[in-house]
């Protein structure tokens, strides 16, 4: 029984580290509810300067720019999407989710289309690859859709980079939005 017991301290201490610490947003944010598309977004807004949208991917929420959130407040109108906790816990919520890459084949067609009509995206747009993780590749696939793109490579990272080195990604995306 001790045995077991230690070896669950253990594993609860190895864990425990593991475990991404979330950085508070500054006090200047705020949320509200945006009509945007025939649908309502609940966003995270913190105001002053040149709009800049920060997007989570899959599994991830909002919360994970909380350090870029706090440096880029400073001299940009900083949004990110927001989750309600009960949207996980609806039934065949998982099931849901995954169901975007089921569209995979529908968003090709759309993104073809959208570039026979409308061209490239001519705004410069930051691509950023992990070391251990897509590295330029990110870089290499937009460049598919637009014209000026900046790749770089958050060193020391794999999938996550905000979890997994979000000084240098902090530093990578101030970088390029501040020139």
């Amino acid at each position: 029984m001790v045995r077991y017991l230690m070896a669950a301290l253990v594993a609860s201490a190895l864990s425990a580290t593991s475990v991404a610490r979330i950085t508070p947003f500054p006090k200047t944010f705020h949320t509200q509810m945006v009509q945007a598309n025939g649908t309502s977004l609940y966003v995270r807004i913190g105001e002053k300067g040149p709009a800049v949208v920060l997007l989570d991917g899959f599994g991830d929420t909002g919360d994970m720019w909380g350090p870029l959130a706090a440096d880029l407040v400073k001299d940009h109108t900083v949004i990110t999407r927001e989750h309600y906790a009960k949207l996980y816990a609806r039934p065949r919520a998982m099931h849901d989710a995954f169901e975007q890459f089921g569209a995979f084949g529908q968003d090709a067609i759309d993104n073809k289309a959208f570039l026979a009509t409308g061209g490239k995206l001519k705004m410069p747009t930051l691509a950023l690859g992990a070391q251990k993780s897509f590295g330029l590749g990110m870089a290499e696939d937009l460049r598919f859709v637009a014209s000026d793109v900046t790749g770089g490579i958050v060193p020391d990272s794999g999938h996550w980079i905000m979890e997994e080195n979000p000084q240098s990604t902090v530093r990578l995306v101030t970088e390029f939005l501040r020139k």
